[in-house]
């Protein structure tokens, strides 16, 4: 048998034993660990594709209908996901419809989430008044450990108040939820009446 032969005959096994069963691992001594039902091996491109995936670092969890990763450097790497996600961090819940996170020493660092729209659910505040914001673009800071929303974004608390024309920066250790105008307009926003029961 030719290298040639021999390499794509070993690459066809490898996909055929991890699409067989749901793959779990995770990396040694790191936080980052993952379970798919499926992976492809890309051995020319360096990376690799799962399908119906969860990664998780212990602190964040991420589920997908497909995701693909690729290695920078070692311990470092870069998380792309397709097809709708959602993403649990603290008590904070994210979807969007695509995202890209990058990870270092087993640690979600960043990430950026794209959709029509995106959407934070949280609470703020010692009395976990509960909120829900659709915006276009959602980035997170590992190490400020923050939540940016941004781009058409529209904000609904549970107690009727509904601002838009903002954006926001979510803290997650506090639960502070910060907004600020995106243009030089001022935020606009309108509380909605209480309606009685029947």
């Amino acid at each position: 048998m030719t290298p040639s032969r021999r390499t794509g005959h070993w690459r066809a096994a490898i996909f055929l034993i991890l699409s067989g069963s749901p793959v779990i691992a995770q990396q040694p001594d790191k936080g980052m660990s993952f379970k798919a039902d499926s992976v492809s091996l890309d051995l020319q491109q360096g990376r690799s594709i799962y399908q119906r995936l969860t990664v998780s670092d212990g602190h964040m969890n991420i589920n997908a209908p497909e995701g693909t990763t690729r290695s920078i450097e070692i311990g470092r790497g870069v998380w792309e996901f397709r097809g709708g996600l959602r993403i649990t961090v603290d008590a904070a819940v994210l979807t969007a419809n695509s995202g890209t996170f990058e990870y270092a020493n087993g640690r979600v660092t960043h990430g950026e989430l794209l959709g029509s729209p995106v959407t934070l659910d949280a609470s703020a505040g010692s009395e976990s008044r509960r909120f829900h914001v659709t915006a276009g673009r959602i980035v997170y800071d590992g190490l400020q450990q923050t939540l940016t929303v941004s781009e058409r974004a529209v904000f609904s608390s549970s107690d009727g108040v509904e601002l838009e024309k903002c954006s926001w920066v979510y803290e997650l250790g506090t639960r502070t939820m910060r907004g600020s105008s995106e243009t030089e307009s001022p935020c606009t926003g309108r509380v909605k009446p209480k309606t009685s029961g029947p």
